[in-house]
């Protein structure tokens, strides 16, 4: 995620760069300051200015941040302080450098390099125990809070380089004794790792987790998720499974029984809690002769997470993943590899998480927040796995079905030109190796680039996404209005459009983008409605705005934004 200056300051806290954006909040470094010089850097989420009138959304912050705040264990990220900056709420957390463990695994994928398994038990036993401690905690009278996280999914599991295993966002985990618990019916969590009592909306306990834990222990031993797809697919996949069918050949022998469990359709079939299964997890890496593993572990860290400049000021990577943003709060970036130059979005749907399988967020309400929502979807540009970025009229847009219209997969009406053949090509890798560390380097490579081959849609697009980043919403629109000029089909820049020209108050126009990338069918296709009914509702076109509102949620069930904007426009 490209991280964006910043010198708002409060009391103890210093803003230093943002560093990613959610649909709820934005995610900076931040320097703590107390008596005598003490100095620490945390992480500092924030709810985005433009979302602090909206009392639903405000209520759903403060809970979260008074449920982790609760949470002290050595697998669990740390929440320090909470109160408000420049009006708005945050939550200052401690500050991670490393990985979350979606990350992790794309980055084994492509390098065709396993997971050591070594590595794989000892990240599901940590999780057991974070979840452990988080089910069974008390108030302070000995009550338990019957803490369920239900959304444990490898975006939510954060991995330093020293090889700690963080459980992240608490944001949709409820406490019983609290008037907010989800009510049955209600899906929340990402369809790839929900239990199948999560998946009918059936009210859930300890062991959906449990379920969620195997679903990762799966994907890190054979390096495919069990149930791929989208959400459609993935919750039909869940419906017809068995485990005895799945937890086959390239299963361990020792680990087979134990998954099986995990993963058993009835709650009443599974382990009776994460420390059960934590301590058969032991048991099998004992059988296996994998006492300790570290140095392995270790080794296979170093070569999955790539070492980062460092900032000398900070004594930390500058750009680190940090454990604040939820699952459905990204801005976009290709979550792999980025697309080839020219090439438009692929048109292979994303697993629902309220933001995607690989993520960030940009600001305006992105892929969670009323209009970030969808940003989060589109700064889809600098090829690091991040998260996640001629038209209708606004009237039509409204009315006109979601679905329609030219797909993001569909081939690129112009592909890009060979320019100046290695020396494009080497401009465009040099300005995205140092788009996080150096924004500015970026641009004036990618402008570069760009005379030596002005057709290069991927460039423009790039260029347009640093601009988002440092809130010069007028080039960005230069940008990224170039980038579709030059693919139509680009649904990221398209997305990216409606974006600034949201900020800059262009109602009408920003409307037409978000029509128009929905059309595109991409994967963040519900972010993109949620982002066009938030600006429809501006316009004062409630109708049309409930009737996207309901599409998005029929492409992503798990949109959280979407469901609460919905829930305040019929009420």
């Amino acid at each position: 995620m490209n991280a964006t200056r910043t010198t708002e300051k409060s009391a103890r806290y210093e803003l230093l760069e943002r560093i990613a954006v959610g649909g709820m909040a934005e995610l900076y470094r931040a320097r703590m300051t107390g008596e005598e010089g003490f100095e620490k850097i945390v992480a500092i989420k924030k709810i985005l200015p433009h979302l602090s009138g909206e009392e639903e959304l405000v209520k759903a912050f403060i809970e979260e941040a008074k449920l982790a705040a609760r949470l002290q264990h050595p697998n669990i990220v740390q929440i320090f302080d909470f109160g408000r900056i420049g009006g708005t709420y945050f939550i200052a957390m401690e500050y991670l450098d490393g990985r979350d463990l979606g990350r992790l695994m794309r980055a084994a994928g492509h390098r065709k390099q396993p997971i050591a398994l070594s590595l794989a038990l000892y990240i599901a036993r940590c999780v057991c125990e974070g979840l452990d401690y988080a089910h069974h905690l008390a108030d302070a009278h000995g009550r338990p809070l019957n803490i369920i996280h239900r959304d444990i999914s490898p975006q939510n599991i954060f991995i330093t380089r020293e090889g700690q295993v963080k459980i992240i966002d608490f944001g949709i985990a409820k406490a019983a004794s609290r008037n907010t618990m989800t009510q049955a019916g209600v899906i929340k969590g990402k369809a790839a790792y929900m239990s199948p009592e999560q998946a009918a909306g059936e009210t859930v306990d300890m062991r959906s987790d449990l379920f969620a834990v195997g679903l990762l222990l799966f994907e890190l031993i054979t390096g495919k998720p069990l149930f791929a797809g989208d959400t459609f697919k993935a919750l039909s996949r869940l419906r017809k499974f068995r485990p005895d069918e799945v937890v086959t050949g390239d299963i361990p022998g020792p680990l087979r029984p134990v998954l099986q469990k995990a993963l058993a359709p009835k709650p009443g079939n599974r382990y009776a809690s994460a420390a059960h299964l934590g301590s058969d997890l032991a048991a099998c890496a004992a059988k296996l002769d994998l006492h300790d593993g570290s140095r392995e572990r270790s080794a296979c860290l170093r070569a999955l997470l790539p070492a980062e400049a460092r900032d000398s000021t900070m004594g930390s990577a500058s750009v680190t993943e940090t454990a604040a943003m939820e699952a459905a709060t990204q801005v976009w970036e290709t979550a792999a590899t980025p697309p080839v130059a020219g090439e438009a979005a692929s048109g292979k749907k994303r697993t629902p998480a309220t933001g995607a399988r690989g993520r960030r967020l940009k600001k305006a309400l992105p892929a969670a927040g009323l209009a970030a929502a969808g940003l989060a979807a589109l700064l889809l540009t600098s090829g690091i796995d991040s998260v996640r970025q001629n038209t209708p009229t606004p009237a039509k847009a409204a009315v006109q079905p979601a679905g329609t219209g030219n797909r993001a997969g569909a081939k690129t009406p112009m592909q890009e030109k060979g320019g100046a053949g290695n020396d494009f090509r080497t401009l465009l890798k040099r300005a995205e190796a140092v788009m996080k560390s150096d924004p500015q380097q970026a641009q004036t490579l990618l402008r570069e680039a760009v005379k030596h081959n002005p057709s290069s849609s991927r460039a423009y697009h790039k260029l347009g996404v640093l601009c988002l980043n440092e809130r010069a919403y007028e080039k960005a629109i230069l940008y990224s209005r170039k980038a579709v000029e030059l693919d139509p089909t680009l649904a990221k820049a398209i997305f990216n459009l409606g974006y600034a020209y949201m900020q800059t108050g262009a109602w009408n126009m920003a409307a037409q983008s978000f029509q128009r990338a929905a059309n595109l069918d991409p994967p963040f296709r519900d972010e993109a409605l949620f982002n066009l009914a938030f600006v429809l509702d501006k316009l004062g076109k409630r109708q049309a705005s409930i009737e996207n509102l309901r599409e998005a949620l029929k492409a992503n069930p798990e949109n959280r934004m979407a469901r609460l904007l919905l829930k305040r426009l019929t009420s």
